[in-house]
């Protein structure tokens, strides 16, 4: 399989992490059109036939809470899940399930700034 193009991440830390891409530009300047068009055409990101491509965006929800993006995520890959009835913890392992289930390689956070925005000027906690 040496030079095809896959979906799979490259893992790090023995194998259980994956390393980020950081768009950054002013407003206005293309950073959401340049990611969309890229995933989009990527060959390795195109959905198996009948399923979800391999990647999943979603804008940061307001509030922001890791909750709320994780519920927003779910929602994204077609599970439905009362936001009300589970813990922040049950999402991340649910979301974590769902996305191997899936395939899904590649979360796109956009405005993802909001994040660290609201850890940095609060005791924010999950």
């Amino acid at each position: 399989m040496a030079g095809n193009l896959t979906h799979v991440p490259v893992r790090f830390t023995d194998g259980r992490e994956t390393r980020g891409i950081m768009v950054i530009d002013g407003a206005g300047g293309g950073k959401t059109s340049l990611v969309a068009r890229a995933l989009k055409r990527h060959p390795a990101m195109a959905a198996p036939e009948g399923g979800l491509p391999r990647y999943i965006n979603a804008r940061v929800p307001t509030p922001v809470t890791f909750k709320g993006m994780g519920t927003t995520l779910l929602q994204k890959s077609g599970y439905d899940l009362s936001a009300n009835t589970t813990t922040a913890w049950q999402v991340g392992d649910k979301l974590r399930v769902r996305l191997k289930l899936l395939g899904i390689s590649v979360l796109w956070i956009d405005e993802a700034h909001d994040f660290s925005a609201r850890i940095a000027t609060s005791s924010f906690a999950p």
